[in-house]
């Protein structure tokens, strides 16, 4: 038995697959090597942060005896559209090339031992934004049964689209993670990864990978990975500082409190303080200049809604104190 791995990630939303099961616990089918490629593409008509990732899992299974064996076997894909996978998903198993009839199945289990610290990173920065935690005992998945001649060596394919896990409010250009889960108990095995991100985008994959031409990565293993886990960006440009929201918004604050504070002290200094109004340019400015998809993206409008709050009462304190000030002047001046 390969065994499955259940995780969830708490901070965004949570989608993985891997760890094939038979559901006999058959000893005499091995694994002998295995394929995971993610193809992930672009879909120009949304959103950078809608990506699309078209996975192929190929298996080498080798029946070990002489004898015909008939496996129903278990793929968990655990995705936020569990309920419609084949659908969805496109969900494509194929045996020798031949088309295998699928089945949606959820199953309640217990996790198994291990659990691998799944982490995702931003590919701009290499900081970690998210993970995935065991979740729950209800496994997502699809079910086929497997037909394997005496000694037979097959190739088993697994196709389907993998949504990933998003994040958006935390980072200036959105990240997609993919993970694809391993069989670490299972015997060793030859095992090939091949990544290939669309033009202009990033990546971060927690198995190195070398250039294999054509926008495409690639790693060759002696053993089956614990896990893949892949996070994929645009690629980062001026004027944002950090692909980190929380690091880009403190230097972008800086400079529109700096901004203010000078607009301010040629205003009051020099009895123009009808202009004041001025000030509330500053914040559309620096979401203009600053933040993507300004009216479109969650960071740019809540800077915007932030930094009016942020300027008037940056103007409310300069205004109470020039007030103070003016008085003590004019009192010294009375006396």
């Amino acid at each position: 038995m390969i065994p499955a791995h259940a995780y969830a990630d708490k901070s965004t939303s949570w989608s993985w697959h891997g760890g094939l099961m038979f559901d006999s616990n058959d000893q005499h089918v091995k694994v002998k090597s295995g394929k995971v490629t993610f193809q992930i593409k672009k879909q120009p008509w949304k959103y950078d942060a809608h990506l699309t990732n078209e996975v192929a899992v190929e298996y080498e299974l080798e029946n070990t005896t002489a004898q015909d064996r008939e496996i129903e076997a278990f793929y968990p894909i655990d995705d936020y559209m569990a309920h419609q996978l084949i659908e969805e998903l496109n969900v494509d198993v194929l045996l020798n090339g031949n088309p295998v009839e699928v089945k949606v199945d959820l199953r309640s289990m217990n996790h198994p031992a291990f659990t691998p610290n799944v982490v995702f990173k931003d590919p701009q920065s290499g900081q970690t934004i998210g993970k995935l935690e065991v979740w729950g005992k209800r496994i997502d998945g699809v079910k086929f049964l497997l037909h394997l001649k005496g000694n037979e060596t097959a190739r088993l394919t697994i196709r389907f689209r993998d949504h990933g896990a998003g994040r958006f409010r935390t980072v200036i250009n959105p990240v997609r993670s993919y993970v694809f889960l391993g069989s670490p108990n299972s015997d060793p095995s030859r095992w090939t990864l091949e990544l290939s991100v669309p033009p202009g985008y990033l990546y971060d994959s927690n198995i190195p990978l070398h250039a294999a031409g054509d926008g495409k990565f690639a790693a060759e293993l002696k053993s089956a990975p614990s896990h893949w886990a892949v996070s994929v960006s645009e690629e980062l440009e001026l004027p944002y500082f950090s692909n980190i929201y929380a690091y880009h918004f403190t230097v972008v604050v800086l400079l529109l409190t700096a901004a203010t504070v000078s607009m301010l002290y040629w205003f009051y200094g020099g009895q123009r303080r009808s202009l004041s109004f001025l000030l509330y340019l500053n914040p559309f400015v620096c979401q203009f200049v600053f933040m993507p998809n300004p009216f479109l993206s969650y960071s740019g409008i809540m800077f915007t809604a932030y930094a009016m709050v942020y300027v008037g009462i940056i103007h409310l304190l300069w205004h109470l104190v020039w007030k103070i000030r003016s008085k003590k002047r004019s009192s010294n001046t009375g006396q």
